[in-house]
């Protein structure tokens, strides 16, 4: 009878080390809902996820990270196959930040590195600063200090018209999409060029590193982001007004001084949403932080330019 046992545990043990190998599928009760994960790597714990779009975009991009980390594929709640809560104002942060930690705990992770990109970048600073105990360390990407939405809106408008000024790729992209917004269901310019990726141009560099993007957002889109609850969406920020989201970024980020963690911002030098000038803002606030400009790349420059960001990242690592 001890053998059997043993032979059954060391059965599901092997099952488990396959499951991290093959990134399969495993589902963590969490506040009575079922989230989804997957793990492949080895080394530190790293989660890798985002808030509205869970971890398809990482799970094919971020390959090179598995020999220093294992990676745990997050979807948090109503993202791809995770359980909805039942209610859209579960959506709010304070509920996903619960989720996170409890995740963390359930799924026996010890202090986590964190890889966040956009917005996830924000939940990940606060989740930081809420749970420290629970961190060893961030890498962010496509990210930057965030006063208010219409401060916002300004430096993106001044980074997009310095764009528009050097390159004519950029300009095109701009006066099509002025094009699209007065002619919704054009499909193509009057000249013959494509408008379904124009939206996603916007964000990168030029047409190369767009179309490494294009397959990773596609995969994004046919897993699902944030599901409707009740027939209610709440797309990237959490329910309530945009004043009270400001409030809410602005007073974690008036923290920040108090991170000990390491971290490193990995900014593509074109990311028009998040100019170079509001990543520096931010690399100001935190202590420990180191920030590091990629070139060729824009919003997404561990896809766009993969050589030269994961050379930097690994040799901030190294130095650790």
């Amino acid at each position: 009878m001890r053998l059997y046992y043993i032979f059954v545990i060391i059965l599901l043990s092997a099952c488990q080390n396959s499951g991290q190998k093959s990134g399969q599928k495993f589902f963590q009760e969490v506040d009575g809902l079922n989230l989804s994960y997957s793990q492949r790597g080895d080394g530190p714990d790293l989660v890798a996820s985002h808030v509205v779009s869970g971890s398809v975009v990482y799970e094919n991009s971020l390959r090179s990270l598995e020999d220093q980390f294992k990676i745990t594929y997050f979807n948090p709640r109503g993202v791809a196959d995770s359980d909805p809560p039942s209610n859209v104002s579960a959506y709010r942060d304070e509920y996903l930040l619960r989720e996170m930690e409890g995740f963390r705990k359930a799924a026996g992770l010890g202090k986590i590195w964190m890889f966040a990109h956009s917005d996830h970048s924000y939940f990940a600073l606060q989740y930081c600063l809420d749970y420290p105990e629970s961190c060893a360390g961030l890498i962010l990407s496509g990210t930057s200090l965030y006063e208010n939405s219409n401060g916002r809106l300004h430096l993106r408008k001044m980074a997009e018209n310095e764009r528009r000024n050097k390159s004519a790729w950029f300009d095109q992209v701009c006066k099509d999409l002025d094009y699209k917004a007065a002619n919704p269901k054009a499909t193509k310019t009057p000249d013959g060029r494509e408008l379904k990726y124009t939206p996603l141009k916007w964000w990168c560099y030029d047409s190369l590193s767009t179309n490494k993007v294009v397959p990773i957002l596609e995969a994004v889109e046919t897993a699902g982001k944030r599901k409707r609850v009740n027939g209610r969406m709440v797309p990237y920020n959490t329910p309530g007004s945009q004043r009270d989201y400001d409030r809410r970024i602005n007073n974690y980020q008036d923290q920040l001084g108090k991170l000990k963690i390491p971290v490193l911002i990995l900014q593509g030098e074109f990311d028009t949403n998040n100019p170079i000038v509001a990543a520096k803002q931010l690399q100001e606030r935190i202590p420990n932080c180191q920030l590091e400009i990629i070139s060729k790349a824009g919003h997404y420059p561990w896809i766009e330019n993969p050589e030269e960001f994961f050379v930097k990242l690994d040799t901030w690592l190294e130095k650790l």
